[in-house]
Order: structure tokens, then C-alpha cells, then sequence
């Protein structure tokens, strides 16, 4: 989807709590942020428009004094597979799972999105392991010239729920209710 004003088509439109277009799903707070001052960012599970959007939503001004929020998008078709990339991961290769030595998966259906997972460490969240997602034809919304990405933890994926709320999604979809 075009957005006015940006020079690269694959967009769709960045959330807003007030658009009728996006359905909030699944929310929590940041849980890595040092302040605990009640500003943490938070990261918020919504659909619009056939895409399932991960978005990191800020609550405290930059330097700039805006406050930022990006957000990780792709179809929602796509969901099946990014459910069960994430669950191989979780599997030793006789179960199933990748084989050893094995850290990312790729998916292109289309022109419009190519899904990246890599399971791997993030250094700046102290070494936690997790998932970097990329989408690689889409550019980030606060960066026009990186991709959009996100690092989604383990602790994201099992203790805050994110999990489920995938596997929700996903059934909804299934059902023909999204």
C-alpha cells in the first residue's frame, strides 16, 4: 500500500489508537527499560488491513521532543509460517527443529514482503536470546533508509504472552474473522 509522502510503496500506515483500520490484540511493557518510571515503551500486538503489525510504541520524548513508535508489519498469510519457524527453533533437529548450526530462516511470497528470522543473542538487551524479524522490503518508519525490525526476547515470546497472541491471531485468521 502507497502512503502519501513516501517515496517507497511497500507501506502500509504506521498505528494510531485512533484508527478504526488497526485492532489491538495483545499489549505489555517494555520490560528491559531501566527508569521503571510508568514511561516504559510498549510493544503492541494489532491488525490492519490483512497485516499483522508489531509495534514499539514509545511514552517518553527524544531529544527532539518527539516521541517515537515504529512498527514491524507483514501479512497476515504469512503468520502460519513465522509460528512454526519460531517453534522449530525450539526443537532439537531429531524432534524436528533446524538443523545444528542452523540461525535464520527466509520467506518470500511476494513481491511486497520477505520475512527474515534469526534466532541469535541481542547484545544491547545484556546477551538475552530471541528473534531479530526483518522485513526486508519494507523501510523502517522512523529510518527511511534501514528495513523494519524488530528483536522480539524469549521472554517477549513466553512470559509477557506474546506467544499466544500470535497463535490467536492466527486461529482468527484461520476462521475467516480477520
Amino acid at each position: 500500500m502507497k502512503v502519501e509522502g513516501k517515496k517507497h510503496p511497500y507501506e502500509l500506515k504506521l498505528y494510531s489508537p485512533d484508527d478504526p483500520d488497526f485492532t489491538e490484540h495483545h499489549r505489555f511493557k517494555y520490560p528491559y527499560d531501566k527508569k521503571k518510571d510508568g514511561g516504559e515503551d510498549e510493544i503492541l500486538v494489532v491488525t490492519a488491513l490483512g497485516y499483522l503489525c508489531l509495534v514499539e510504541k514509545g511514552n517518553r520524548p527524544i531529544f527532539t521532543g518527539e516521541i517515537l513508535t515504529d512498527q514491524f508489519e507483514f501479512p497476515l498469510s504469512y503468520l502460519k509460517w513465522f509460528i512454526a519457524v519460531l517453534t522449530r527453533f525450539q526443537l532439537l533437529p531429531a524432534q524436528g527443529g533446524y538443523p545444528a548450526g542452523q540461525f535464520s530462516d527466509s520467506l518470500q511470497l511476494d513481491e511486497e514482503n520477505w520475512l527474515y528470522v534469526q534466532r541469535g543473542q541481542s547484545y544491547p538487551l545484556d546477551g538475552r536470546f530471541g528473534y531479530r524479524l526483518e522485513n526486508r522490503q519494507r523501510h523502517s518508519y522512523i529510518n527511511q533508509y534501514a528495513r523494519q525490525e524488530i528483536y522480539i526476547t524469549d521472554e517477549y515470546l513466553f512470559d509477557h504472552g506474546l506467544m499466544e497472541a500470535l497463535t490467536r491471531i492466527q486461529q482468527m485468521y484461520e476462521d475467516g474473522e480477520l
